[in-house]
């Protein structure tokens, strides 16, 4: 039987500061301005001097690949081997040598990415030193968005099919019970936190899809109809389509009783800068006490969460004084491993 391994792909970031300009050239083709790595080299200062992204990718990897390979979850320790705290940027070197080394693997698990390194080509070419014979193609993002999702399947294409192996996609999971209520045990988790009697906006916040808008107004995609389910396992308002009625703000959700909600498209391409901060708005003037978000298009935490959601969102609501929750991205938790390798075997 050929030996499978699996290629989890993702946007990608910069590791640091060091590599901020050459990461903002590859995406958009062109060297960026003095004001614009300024802008980027600060929001990576707030949160630490890197992304978390590839720390949390690797994370992911080790897991699935010992969850794959029939061996045991393995727990690492804040500051194992080099000191370095478990979710640094950098870290991800040890999480994968800690991690990886305790079993023999039988399915091995590399992260590539669009845009940085490792990138999807030296991940396959890895995949293919570690035996691998064909390989399952796993994005990192239960949906797709605007900004990546063109040429993303043909850029896996061409990093596999240059390595000399055969492969296949995955199917999506973003939508899979699993992962509702993963989505979903978080949403309850954040809300938790929030005071009881406050009245919260629950927001669900996913990347826009090609093709999103159309007559000024969001079409119903996947993960509308998965943040739908969501809204329904934590008990929130019913569903409607055209609004929470907050100001001229569109979206899909429910407006009634003490627990409305929307949707809105957002992320890579515009973040917190963009929709959220007018929903942030028009909810403060709607009386709301609180607000909640959830990225549900996150699955591992990434500069997008930890500075347009932790900071710039998190300040508009404290500073139009009202309370602000972000449900946690779920990682390398034990259920979502589980929706992961699913998804995997459904195409080995």
């Amino acid at each position: 039987m050929s030996k499978t391994g699996v290629l989890l792909t993702a946007f990608g970031a910069p590791r640091g500061l060091e590599d901020l300009d050459a990461f903002l050239l590859a995406v958009s083709g062109a060297a960026p301005t003095a004001d614009t790595l300024s802008v980027e080299r600060r929001k990576l200062l707030t949160i630490g001097g890197g992304s978390p992204l590839h720390a949390g990718a690797e994370r992911v990897a080790a897991q699935l690949e010992r969850r794959l390979s029939g061996l045991p979850a393995a727990v690492a320790t804040p500051g194992e081997d080099d000191g370095l705290g478990f979710g640094l940027p950098g870290a991800d070197a040890i999480v994968s040598r800690s991690l990886r080394t305790l079993g023999e693997v039988v399915a091995p698990v590399e992260v590539g990415m669009l845009y940085g390194n490792p990138s999807m080509a030296e991940a396959a070419r890895t995949l293919k030193e570690r035996g691998a014979e064909r390989i399952v193609h796993v994005r990192l993002s239960p949906f797709g968005s605007a900004m990546s999702d063109e040429g993303w399947l043909e850029a896996v294409a061409g990093a596999v099919e240059g390595a000399g192996v055969e492969w296949s996609d995955a199917p999506g999971w973003g939508t899979t019970d699993g992962f509702v209520a993963l989505a979903a045990d978080a949403c309850i988790a954040a809300r938790e936190e929030l005071p009881g009697e406050a009245r919260t906006l629950v927001v669900f916040v996913v990347p826009s899809p090609a093709g999103a808008r159309t007559g000024g107004g969001p079409v119903r995609t996947d993960a509308e109809d998965a943040a739908a389910r969501v809204a329904a396992l934590c008990g929130l308002g019913p569903v409607t389509v055209g609004g929470a009625g907050l100001a001229g703000i569109a979206g899909v959700g429910g407006s009634a009783g003490k627990s409305p909600w929307l949707i809105t498209l957002s992320g890579e391409a515009d973040g917190a800068e963009g929709e959220l901060l007018g929903i942030i708005d028009a909810a403060a003037a709607g009386a709301f006490a609180a607000v909640e978000v959830c990225p549900m298009g996150w699955i591992v935490a990434d500069a997008w969460t930890a500075y347009d959601l932790d900071v710039i969102a998190a300040e508009r609501a404290f500073g139009l004084d009202m309370d602000f929750g972000r449900s946690r991205v779920p990682g390398e938790e034990p259920a979502m491993i589980e929706v992961l390798e699913r998804a995997v075997r459904q195409s080995a």
